[in-house]
């Protein structure tokens, strides 16, 4: 590879880490990940239930396991016989935060300090780009920083393949700066 296409190269990649949106969304994500909500219903024992709805203890009991006869506490009488739930479908609202754009984001950091290690070391190798060194090692510890501040339960997360289509990574500002620079980072 021709200098001047190294220079150009990392110049093209420097630019990238130096949007502040790219920054600021990177922040943002980092303090705020988007969640949702999530209804979970696990058959677990009546002990250990939650939040019993109507709906759910019929469910429940057809379930093998559900209910026993009994002679003395029972929830229910049916044709002269004494019944309680030994389990039950319980109803939790669970708040996720392991999604496919959140996962991306993660990607994106780790890609990010991938790439500049590279430039770094053809930084070292090449007499003239030595200048490029102060810069690309500040972005990377900048990167550091963020990677540290990403939540475990979708930094540690695989990505099995790059959510494209994904709506929050297409219409959510923030999501879609980082979108954007990754693939501006690919088209180099």
């Amino acid at each position: 590879m021709k200098v001047e296409s190294r220079e150009s190269w990392m110049e093209s990649i420097l630019s990238i880490f130096e949007r502040p949106a790219l920054w600021l969304a990177l922040r943002a994500v980092c303090d705020h990940p988007h969640s949702e909500l999530r209804v979970e219903k696990p058959f677990v024992g009546v002990g250990e239930a939650k939040l019993l709805e109507a709906s759910l203890l019929g469910a429940s009991a057809l379930e093998p396991g559900a209910l026993a006869t009994t002679e003395k506490m029972r929830h229910f009488v049916c044709r002269g016989g004494k019944w309680r739930f030994l389990r039950v479908f319980d109803r939790r609202v669970i708040r996720q935060e392991d999604l496919p754009a959140n996962r991306f984001v993660a990607h994106f950091v780790r890609y990010g300090i991938h790439v500049l290690r590279e430039a770094a070391y053809g930084v070292c190798q090449e007499e003239g780009m030595s200048e490029y060194l102060p810069e690309v090692l500040g972005v990377i510890r900048k990167l550091r920083g963020c990677w540290e501040n990403l939540s475990p339960s979708f930094k540690n997360s695989p990505l099995r393949e790059l959510p494209l289509d994904d709506q929050l990574l297409q219409f959510e500002p923030r999501y879609h700066v980082i979108l954007e620079a990754y693939l501006d980072m690919e088209n180099l």
